[in-house]
Protein backbone atom coordinates (compact mmCIF):
# COMPACT_ATOMS: atom_id res chain seq x y z
CA UNK A 1 0.00 0.00 0.00
CA UNK A 2 2.87 2.36 0.77
CA UNK A 3 4.23 2.05 -2.76
CA UNK A 4 0.76 2.81 -4.05
CA UNK A 5 0.48 6.16 -2.23
CA UNK A 6 4.04 7.01 -3.23
CA UNK A 7 3.11 6.33 -6.84
CA UNK A 8 0.12 8.65 -6.57
CA UNK A 9 2.16 11.37 -4.88
CA UNK A 10 4.64 11.12 -7.76
CA UNK A 11 1.81 11.31 -10.30
CA UNK A 12 0.28 14.36 -8.61
CA UNK A 13 3.62 16.20 -8.63
CA UNK A 14 4.12 15.40 -12.31
CA UNK A 15 0.58 16.54 -13.11
CA UNK A 16 1.09 19.76 -11.12
CA UNK A 17 4.30 20.49 -12.99
CA UNK A 18 2.68 19.82 -16.35
CA UNK A 19 -0.31 22.01 -15.40
CA UNK A 20 2.02 24.91 -14.62
CA UNK A 21 3.78 24.31 -17.94
CA UNK A 22 0.56 24.05 -19.94
CA UNK A 23 -0.80 27.22 -18.35
CA UNK A 24 1.72 29.33 -20.28
CA UNK A 25 1.36 27.09 -23.34
CA UNK A 26 -2.43 27.37 -23.23
CA UNK A 27 -2.24 31.14 -23.73
CA UNK A 28 -0.32 30.63 -26.96
CA UNK A 29 -2.35 27.55 -27.93
CA UNK A 30 -5.62 29.33 -27.14
CA UNK A 31 -4.65 32.22 -29.39
CA UNK A 32 -3.81 29.86 -32.24
CA UNK A 33 -7.02 27.86 -31.79
CA UNK A 34 -9.14 31.01 -31.58
CA UNK A 35 -7.47 32.30 -34.75
CA UNK A 36 -8.04 28.97 -36.54
CA UNK A 37 -11.70 28.88 -35.48
CA UNK A 38 -12.15 32.48 -36.60
CA UNK A 39 -10.66 31.83 -40.05
CA UNK A 40 -12.58 28.54 -40.40
CA UNK A 41 -15.92 30.17 -39.59
CA UNK A 42 -15.27 32.91 -42.13
CA UNK A 43 -14.80 30.32 -44.88
CA UNK A 44 -17.95 28.37 -44.02
CA UNK A 45 -21.40 29.52 -45.15
CA UNK A 46 -23.63 30.73 -42.27
CA UNK A 47 -26.10 27.88 -42.92
CA UNK A 48 -23.61 25.31 -41.62
CA UNK A 49 -23.88 26.93 -38.17
CA UNK A 50 -27.38 26.12 -36.85
CA UNK A 51 -26.60 27.95 -33.58
CA UNK A 52 -26.48 31.27 -35.41
CA UNK A 53 -29.99 30.89 -36.83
Amino acid sequence: MQGFSAYFRDKITTIRMSINQTRSDNKIFGCIVAHCIRTETLHLPPRSHPKHI
